[in-house]
């Protein structure tokens, strides 16, 4: 199965085009009721909303890129990686943008952070939602 924003498709079937093309996948609409952005789902932030909101998060603190991934909608994932101050222990921040489950639920855009003892994640940091436009901790 593959999802958009609007609509929801399934493989109906693989067949060889009669011109000697490749494989082609003829898609069928399931279903139209998955939310989009104008249903309510929130809207995703570009990169330098991300951004900004990392660096209120890490303050001073230096950081190095783990990932970062894009499609033709922009921003899908970012992941960075600093160490916690006073211990030096490591913390990961990282952000996915929206997602919208098969079941119709959405999850806004999430900044989450993962905390450190060692080499071994021992807990979550703060968690900020992307609501109205703005970032909401969740802790």
């Amino acid at each position: 199965m593959w999802y958009t924003e609007s609509a929801r498709f399934e493989s109906l079937s693989i067949s060889r085009h009669s011109l000697g093309l490749k494989n082609l996948v003829i898609l069928r609409i399931i279903s139209e009721n998955i939310p989009t952005v104008e249903d309510g789902a929130e809207k995703n932030p570009n990169e330098r909303e991300v951004f900004n909101q990392f660096e209120i998060i890490l303050g001073a603190r230096e950081f190095e890129e783990m990932s970062k991934v894009e499609d033709e909608q922009g921003l899908y994932s970012w992941d960075i990686k600093t160490t916690e101050e006073g211990t030096g222990d490591r913390v990961d921040i990282g952000y996915a943008r929206s997602k919208i489950f098969a079941d119709g639920t959405v999850r806004p855009p999430k900044i989450h952070q993962t905390l450190y003892y060692g080499d071994v994640p021992c807990g979550a940091g703060a968690q900020f939602d992307y609501e109205g436009g703005e970032w909401v901790e969740k802790s």
